[in-house]
């Protein structure tokens, strides 16, 4: 899950390769290295986004978020 994803809103702009039921797919998913490489090629197609907008998406609280660490440094 995650990642960064690119949707087409223009038919006419649509280069996306199909989906695999055949129907014409008008986004992506971009994982981390798929994203350097997208960045590198045109850094214009990104659009800036304020931190507090990426803070907002955020799904757990603080509380959650320490619980889990937690959890896992005593698993490990």
């Amino acid at each position: 899950m995650g990642g960064f994803e690119i949707l087409i809103e223009d038919e006419n702009m649509a280069f996306f390769p199909d989906k695999p039921n055949g129907t014409q797919r008008n986004g992506l998913r971009l994982m981390p290295d798929s994203l350097l490489a997208f960045i590198e090629q045109d850094p214009s197609l990104l659009p800036d986004i304020p931190l507090q907008q990426i803070q907002d998406k955020s799904k757990g609280s603080l509380f959650a978020k320490v619980l889990a660490c937690f959890q896992g440094k005593s698993i490990a």
